[in-house]
């Protein structure tokens, strides 16, 4: 069972790595649009993705589209990678745990196996999607904290004052050198309240291909998990994007927002630009999402050799 588990996470750790690197530009913009606002100008407010992108490109070049690429790789990387070996191994255990018969939770040739998709209950990949979501979000915010930061790094950013970072691992020093190491879980609170996310797109993907009814040894058609993790995103997306927004809001280098909880940050945001606020970037968003979760998937299937 652990070794399954091992190479299921192997596979989402090298698919999410691939398709990170891919449509990392994405990521960027979308950080960008997100903090614009209260920045003072230190990163320029554009109205789309394709004007972002122009601007990025005119002002910094092809290399200003990749800030940050490391740092987002190694976190993604590491998160689905941490995520999805939790979460195989703990809807095992859960299902153990309830006395479910091994009958239902046997691999081919009657040796014992992590659970399948198709055995697992819907409450057991609930418990075990949220425990894994949480455990892996403790473990990796840091990283993303760092990802954020590299992101936000302009030429206008340079001219306001902030500290300009030389990669990721120079980032990670000079955080913890001049704003101590607790400041690398600024915007936890949001994240913490994340973890639905990561629960309901694995959740939803896991139900709809339980729910696909195709002959046992059979390859899967590649559309269908291309498709499947698209729709899982983009509703999670659709439930959660405030909280990811209000995360990186509490991670911009000269915060504005001192030390005030994000639900006060939310009502701040609410009062001073509107609703709308809280939705800054979310097109920019699903474009990236959905695109990256349906290859992710698709590559995550065709690495375990079910496609």
């Amino acid at each position: 069972m652990a070794q399954e588990a091992k190479v299921s996470a192997a596979a989402a750790l090298t698919s999410s790595v691939c398709t990170q690197a891919a449509l990392h530009p994405f990521d960027l913009i979308r950080t960008r649009m997100m903090v614009s606002k209260v920045t003072g100008g230190a990163v320029p407010s554009h109205r789309g993705t394709i004007s972002s992108a122009r601007a990025i490109l005119r002002a910094e070049g092809i290399p200003g589209l990749y800030k940050g690429l490391t740092a987002t790789v190694i976190a993604s990387g590491v998160s689905w990678g941490l995520f999805r070996y939790l979460f195989d191994v703990w809807r095992y255990e859960i299902g153990r745990y309830r006395q479910v018969t091994m009958a239902e939770w046997r691999g081919d040739g009657g040796q014992e196996g992590i659970p399948r998709s198709s055995h697992a209950s819907f409450s057991d990949n609930l418990l075990a999607s949220m425990g894994a979501s949480f455990a892996s979000t403790l473990c990796v915010h840091p990283l993303w904290l760092l990802k954020s930061r590299l992101e936000m790094q302009t030429f206008e950013s340079k001219s306001a004052g902030w500290v300009q970072y030389g990669g990721w691992w120079d980032c990670l020093r000079t955080i913890v050198r001049t704003e101590g190491p607790m400041s690398l879980y600024r915007g936890l609170g949001p994240a913490l309240g994340l973890v639905p996310h990561a629960a309901v797109q694995l959740l939803a993907y896991e139900e709809i291909k339980k729910r696909d009814r195709r002959v046992e040894g059979v390859p899967l058609n590649p559309i269908k998990p291309f498709l499947w993790g698209a729709a899982s995103k983009f509703a999670a997306s659709c439930i959660t994007f405030p909280l990811q927004v209000l995360r990186v809001r509490q991670q911009v280098q000269t915060n504005p927002y001192g030390g005030r909880n994000f639900l006060t940050v939310a009502l701040t945001m609410v009062s001073e630009e509107g609703v709308i606020s809280l939705y800054r970037g979310f097109w920019v968003h699903v474009q990236r999402a959905c695109l990256h979760n349906a290859v992710m998937f698709l590559l995550f299937e065709r690495f375990l050799g079910n496609v």
